[in-house]
């Protein structure tokens, strides 16, 4: 088993959950991949990333309103439509 061991607290030291999280890790003896995110912070999410990641085909993302069988063949849910029983 590997453990990811994220650190995202902006103390550098005397941080509590820093102590706590490298003593788990310490304790788990297990190989380790570390993450420190205040020393090395994620990069921002821009507009381009965004529109690559919606403007994606169906068929590369799944087809939620298909069955395996179906495939990527598109359907629609059935709507609802309420009856009325007043008249």
């Amino acid at each position: 088993m590997t453990v990811l061991h994220i650190n995202s607290s902006a103390r550098l030291s005397n941080s509590n959950t820093r102590i706590i999280g490298q003593y788990l890790v310490d304790a788990l003896a297990e190989p380790t991949l570390s993450r420190d995110l205040a020393q090395h912070p994620l990069p921002t999410i821009n507009a381009e990333d965004l529109m690559a990641v919606h403007s994606s085909l169906r068929a590369q993302r799944g087809n939620p309103f298909c069955t395996p069988a179906q495939g990527t063949k598109h359907r629609l849910p059935r709507r609802y439509t309420p009856r009325n029983d007043q008249g």
